[in-house]
């Protein structure tokens, strides 16, 4: 069986830690109520302390749809003032829903289904919360506005492309102040070529502030992740040359006020495949950085780049490589004051036959210097999947999935 879970890494000092495997073979099962579990445990030590003991377990809830079954968590966001936590997901791949829990009790708040929405992320301000995903009906960004105290519609928009396309979104970001909700994705035109899809609307009332479009250099442009500072917004992608040529990171710089395009650059490790997987800022939004995995032939490493934010100019590069060949990053954080990157994902494992455990690497943002590695191996000896990272002034927290040795 796989399980959701999550692991609370002490700062600064964090020594490594790696459990002995067993050959049994599991079943797999995915559960949305471990996920919100998760929420609870990170909202707790955000929001402030609590009287039970630190790694407690506060309370756990579950969500089922109508459906009956498939119900799968994709997204979760914390109200800025870390009192609630939104929880999206979807039922059977067909339809979607958003819930509302309060952090110190679980108490449920509301839920609200939203249709043939699917691949639902979200994101949330003092006032509303945001949840974009693939229409099913028409293959376009779907994104609606929810009132956080008691889920009501505050407006829904849809974006597309010519005739013809279709838009999958897969990135959302808020604009610091609030005022400004981005999201990204990619439009797949009829001619087969994928382009990157950025559209701003005003958290207001939904009007759309701009929309851009990136034309790579090549055919496709995949799945996007996206971070907003106060007067730009950036945008990490995977330009794929397809064949041989391989994939590289891109990263797309616009003005937050007007869509205009200020900067792009490629990352390209000497031909070989390089795909971007997550995207964060640096103390003052002075800095951007990008994460992803890197391959040289079969051996794939940890590779995350610096740049300056105001002309793209790079900074730094750095590489994690595991014990062994596999290595691929999942998530990328930084630091409350963001002085420092906390970046998870999965690293093949010494041990056995290379099963992947959770690998956590922090670094310094102005030199991309390694600070500290640690490793998490589950107790079954099997495929152990980090998914996200968060971070507190004393805590790095990381949640995925591990194999049960039950």
């Amino acid at each position: 069986m796989r399980r959701i879970l999550f692991v609370a890494l002490p700062l600064p000092m964090i020594p490594g830690v790696c459990a002995r495997r067993s050959p049994a073979g599991m079943t797999v099962r995915r559960r949305w109520v471990s996920l919100a579990l998760a929420a609870l445990w990170l909202a707790t030590s955000l929001a402030g302390p609590a009287r039970a003991a630190p790694g407690d377990r506060l309370w756990i809830k579950g969500y089922a749809g109508t459906r009956g079954h498939g119900d799968r968590a994709t997204a979760l966001a914390l109200s800025p003032d870390g009192r609630t936590v939104f929880v999206t997901g979807e039922h059977g791949g067909l339809e979607s829903s958003t819930v509302a829990y309060d952090t110190r009790t679980g108490t449920r708040l509301w839920a609200v289904h939203h249709g043939a929405i699917i691949f639902p992320i979200v994101a949330a301000n003092g006032s509303s919360v945001f949840v974009t995903g693939l229409a099913v009906d028409g293959s376009v960004f779907f994104t609606v506005a929810l009132d956080s105290a008691t889920g009501a519609v505050r407006w829904t928009r849809r974006h597309h492309g010519p005739s013809g396309s279709g838009d999958a979104p897969s990135g959302i970001a808020l604009s610091p102040d609030g005022q400004n909700v981005f999201v990204t994705g990619s439009l797949t035109l009829p001619s087969g070529r994928v382009k990157e899809d950025t559209v701003a609307y005003s958290t207001h009332d939904g009007a759309t502030v701009w929309s851009a479009r990136w034309d790579g250099p090549t055919e496709n442009d995949l799945s996007a992740r996206i971070v907003a500072g106060d007067t730009r917004v950036f945008v990490a992608t995977t330009n794929d040359e397809g064949g041989a040529r391989g994939r590289d990171f891109a990263t797309i710089a616009y003005d937050a006020a007007t869509g205009t395009q200020l900067w792009t650059r490629l990352y390209d490790r000497a031909g070989n495949w390089d795909a971007a997987k997550g995207i964060t800022l640096g103390p003052h939004g002075a800095s951007v950085f990008v994460t992803g995995v890197s391959y040289q032939g079969a051996d794939g490493d940890f590779v995350t780049i610096g740049y300056d934010a105001t002309n793209g100019a790079r900074l730094w590069t750095s590489r994690y490589a595991g014990p062994r060949a596999y290595d691929s990053p999942a998530a990328i954080t930084a630091s409350p004051d963001r002085t420092e990157l906390y970046l998870t994902g999965g690293s093949a494992s010494a041990e056995g036959i290379g099963f992947a455990d959770y690998a956590t690497v922090a670094l310094d943002t102005v030199t991309g210097r390694q600070l500290w590695v640690s490793r998490y191996a589950g107790p079954a000896g099997q495929l152990d999947e980090p998914l996200g990272i968060a971070a507190s002034e004393t805590h790095v927290f990381v949640t995925g999935t591990s194999a049960s040795s039950r």
